[in-house]
């Protein structure tokens, strides 16, 4: 029985995995398709096809990540020796959860930057950079993903039950921060550049910080994993992460 409770639980992390960024994409999707009908509607004769190509591919990206973690955490409990039970966890949960709050803040940047790039055709470079900072995070998730299967399995000790979402909290807030300030400040300079396109790249500087904070948190989880397994003890430090990013869109 308690064999079996533990590859439900291992189970459980590719699930996560793969399940969540399926959701996060899905209403990314929903937010995009929303905005071009309004785009369209606003403008008539409007050129938003590669506005909506572009958004489309980053998002199918962020499931593709969902798989991949999925693959390799199955992959690890496969191993022997095989992934801790609530290490499998801790992996999905991370490329989870980051892959579908990157794609939910791509699709609602998309929906407004397709509005604005009707208007002004000259912002599509800044719509992309933009779109790729967003996508980072979900990279970033991945890259974690991948760091704690690997730690967990080379130490095999398991982390505890109660340390499984404290452990990860860190970086799943410094995520939830930086997907949140990068497209407020996203969404203000497409709005912007409708009237001064010149000034978008100017204007780049808050979505480049936020990408930032992005890096601290994925800096945070890896340093976490040494020792293994972590404590769990430094989630104050995604709170401040999280309130970081959310003061910076203020600036524009």
């Amino acid at each position: 029985m308690s064999f079996h409770g533990q590859d439900d639980a291992g189970m459980k992390g590719a699930m996560l995995s793969a399940l969540l960024p399926l959701l996060g994409t899905g209403l990314g999707f929903y937010y995009l398709v929303a905005g071009v009908k309004k785009a369209k509607a606003e403008v008539e004769g409007c050129s938003i096809d590669r506005h909506t190509v572009v958004s489309s591919i980053m998002l199918a990206v962020c499931t593709l990540y969902g798989f991949v973690g999925a693959a390799v955490i199955l992959a690890d409990l496969g191993k022997d020796p095989a992934l801790p039970a609530n290490s499998a966890c801790a992996a999905g949960l991370v490329n989870g959860l980051s892959s579908a709050i990157s794609a939910i803040g791509q699709g609602y940047f998309s929906a407004r930057a397709v509005e604005a790039g009707a208007r002004q055709p000259r912002s599509f470079v800044a719509f992309v950079l933009i779109l790729i900072y967003i996508e980072a995070f979900a990279l970033y998730g991945l890259v974690v993903s991948l760091v704690i299967g690997g730690v967990a399995i080379q130490d095999q000790t398991d982390l505890p039950t109660g340390a499984l979402v404290p452990s990860t909290s860190s970086f799943l807030l410094a995520t939830l921060g930086g997907v949140v300030g990068s497209t407020a400040s996203g969404c203000a300079i497409m709005e912007m550049t409708v009237g001064a396109p010149h000034m978008a790249m100017r204007a780049m500087l808050p979505v480049v910080f936020n990408g930032v904070t992005g890096i601290y948190g994925l800096i945070n989880a890896i340093v976490d994993t040494q020792p293994w397994p972590p404590s769990g003890n430094d989630w104050a430090a995604g709170i401040l992460y999280l309130l970081s990013s959310a003061g910076v869109p203020g600036n524009l």
